[in-house]
This record gives C-alpha cells, sequence and structure tokens, in this order.
C-alpha cells in the first residue's frame, strides 16, 4: 500500500512537472484539504529532527476546494520544508 501510493505520487509529480513546463493540462477536482495535510505530515515528520514536534489541526467542517491535488501536496510540503529550514 505505501509503495502504491509513493508510486501514485511519482506519477502526480511527474504530471505537475509537465504542467508547469507546459506539455501537460492541470486537473482541477474537489478536494479536501484535510487529506492533504494528513499526507504530507509523515514525509515532512520524517525529514525533521527528532528533537521537533510537528502538530497541524484541520478543521472537519472544511469544505472542499476546487484545485490540482498534486499542486496542493507540493505546496503543503514546501511548507513545511519552509518551515524547517526557518527554524533552524
Amino acid at each position: 500500500m505505501i509503495i502504491k501510493k509513493a508510486s501514485e505520487r511519482a506519477k502526480e509529480t511527474i504530471q505537475q512537472l509537465l504542467t508547469f513546463s507546459r506539455q501537460t493540462e492541470q486537473k482541477y477536482q474537489p478536494v479536501k484539504l484535510q487529506d492533504i495535510i494528513k499526507e504530507c505530515m509523515n514525509p515532512i515528520r520524517i525529514s525533521m529532527p527528532s528533537t521537533r514536534k510537528l502538530n497541524h489541526e484541520v478543521d472537519d467542517g472544511c469544505p472542499p476546494v476546487f484545485a490540482d491535488p498534486t499542486q496542493l501536496h507540493q505546496v503543503i510540503m514546501n511548507l513545511g520544508v519552509n518551515a524547517q529550514l526557518a527554524i533552524e
């Protein structure tokens, strides 16, 4: 299951790179931010020193947004990395 999720995320990342280079179109769809944020927490947590604690709170009542899920994933991952670098 973990390998399948990772390969799907890699596929989406490649699609995002192609979109960035304008070789493919973005795929907008209703996306629950809660799911994307929860999915990003583990990779961000793994990349942090064990002396740091990562907390997140997302209102379960937050309505879906119409967006490209791969782009949202990248934004959240970048925010996590940037926050970590800022703390250092």
